[in-house]
């Protein structure tokens, strides 16, 4: 797992939803700046952020580690 993969899932996910990053800060409770820093900076994603960007983007957080959902996979088989 590299937190470069999936901050750039992140912000992918997030742009696709057509939500800017203020958007996303407010549904987080956090800073726009604070966010900015999840997707572009230094801020490390394996802790307590990376549930609740995922929720904040309605997906399970397997989609922003693995880059799918698993749920998806199973529906094809």
């Amino acid at each position: 797992m590299n937190d470069r993969e999936i901050k750039k899932r992140i912000e992918s996910y997030r742009r696709k939803q057509k939500l800017s990053q203020a958007d996303r800060a407010e549904k987080l409770s956090i800073s726009q700046t604070a966010y900015y820093k999840i997707e572009k900076g230094n801020t490390s994603l394996i802790s307590d952020h990376l549930p609740k960007i995922a929720s904040a983007l309605n997906l399970p957080e397997e989609a922003l580690v693995l880059g799918y959902d698993p749920k998806d996979v199973e529906s094809l088989e």
